[in-house]
């Protein structure tokens, strides 16, 4: 991904976080400083800038307040309509996966730079039904700890706003348990005052954790037609910016959403609109398959289950679809050998060190 690339709207994300930055006391002209951005430029449509732009404005607004854990801050005061049209999906969607699964394909659409994690698990089940997602991030601290630190209190922030409005609270358990890499932090006392969150700190990885009951179970069926015309939108949206190269993108992402080793190549088709054979054409001629697309997906949710799961081995393989625990224990030995062969850092990720436990 190219970080210099223009390719963010400057009328989504980066206004939204000038605006943010000014309701914590910073100036607009001391927040576009070094950026090669100007006043004018808010007025003036279908401008875009690149992540370093972006990352600009955000090295100045943190320069520009003192607030304590400003990402924090700035991730709940920052609007849903700088969101643009997903921004919606939180006042109407019928659940929290729902909203999660939106959130995770049309989110592009005002970060590109997204992308990144497409192609990665969103979440796995744990220990008494607890939904695990982790917190991912673009930065990390050897590019800058200051903006890392910042990027990671923001998308906290932002997922516990859309768990907070799209959680089923009818649920038994409808606590919201997050865990932080830090020893402490120092929003800690604001995050302990919420109602229904419980924070750890130390943590190998940095997570929110729900019961599946407080994530999967619909509770707005009557806003379902509005969810599905703001959907219907954000696909009209997605489109018109190539952020999806390959129908082989698209069938991962609805194979990923949900995962079910049941899945049928029908099923996905049925989705998209088509039938199976005109689909299985599509994939070929980009040299690919619904097996093989299958097979990724859920060999790459495994080796996040028996990397950071509590579950055994055999409620692992039960979970993925394998007749029992030697079948899996082969397959993720013959998958971590492919991926070996292909990339040295993949294999390297798989083993554990995509995250600075």
């Amino acid at each position: 991904m190219d970080f210099n690339a223009k390719n963010i709207p400057f009328s989504l994300h980066p206004l939204g976080l000038i605006e943010a930055f000014i309701s914590q006391g910073a100036d607009i002209d001391d927040l576009l400083k070094n950026t090669g951005l100007n006043r004018q430029l808010i007025y003036s449509k279908g401008i875009k800038i690149s992540f370093i732009q972006q990352c600009r404005i955000v090295e100045n607004g943190l320069r520009a307040c003192t607030t304590p854990g400003l990402g924090f801050v700035i991730g709940n005061s920052i609007d849903w309509n700088f969101y643009g049209s997903l921004g919606g999906i939180i006042n109407c969607s019928p659940s929290l996966a729902d909203a999660c699964a939106i959130f995770r394909r049309y989110l592009q659409i005002a970060q590109p730079i997204y992308r990144l994690f497409f192609s990665e698990p969103e979440y796995f089940l744990d220990k008494g039904n607890y939904l695990i997602t982790p917190i991912r991030t673009i930065l990390d601290d050897s590019l800058s700890p200051e903006l890392a630190k910042f990027e990671l209190e923001y998308r906290l922030a932002i997922l516990l706003r859309i768990y907070d409005a799209c959680g089923n609270k009818s649920a038994k358990d409808n606590s919201i348990r997050i865990g932080l890499v830090y020893n402490t932090v120092n929003y800690a006392d604001a995050l302990k005052s919420m109602p229904r969150i419980d924070v750890r700190f130390n943590c190998r990885f940095s997570y929110i954790a729900v019961h599946r009951n407080f994530f999967y179970t619909r509770w707005r069926e009557l806003r379902t037609p509005l969810f599905e015309k703001i959907i219907e939108q954000c696909e009209i949206e997605f489109a018109n910016a190539n952020l999806e190269s390959s129908y082989a993108e698209k069938v991962q992402w609805l194979i990923s959403n949900n995962f079910k080793p049941e899945v049928r190549l029908q099923d996905i088709a049925e989705k998209m609109h088509t039938t199976p054979r005109a689909l299985t054409r599509k994939l070929a001629k980009e040299n690919a398959s619904f097996r093989t697309i299958f097979n990724r997906v859920r060999m790459s949710l495994a080796c996040l289950y028996l990397r950071d799961s509590h579950l055994s081995v055999s409620e692992i393989a039960d979970i993925m679809g394998f007749s029992c625990p030697a079948s899996l224990r082969r397959a993720v030995k013959s998958w971590r050998a492919i991926e070996a062969a292909q990339s040295q850092e993949k294999h390297a990720q798989e083993n554990g060190e995509e995250y600075a436990y």
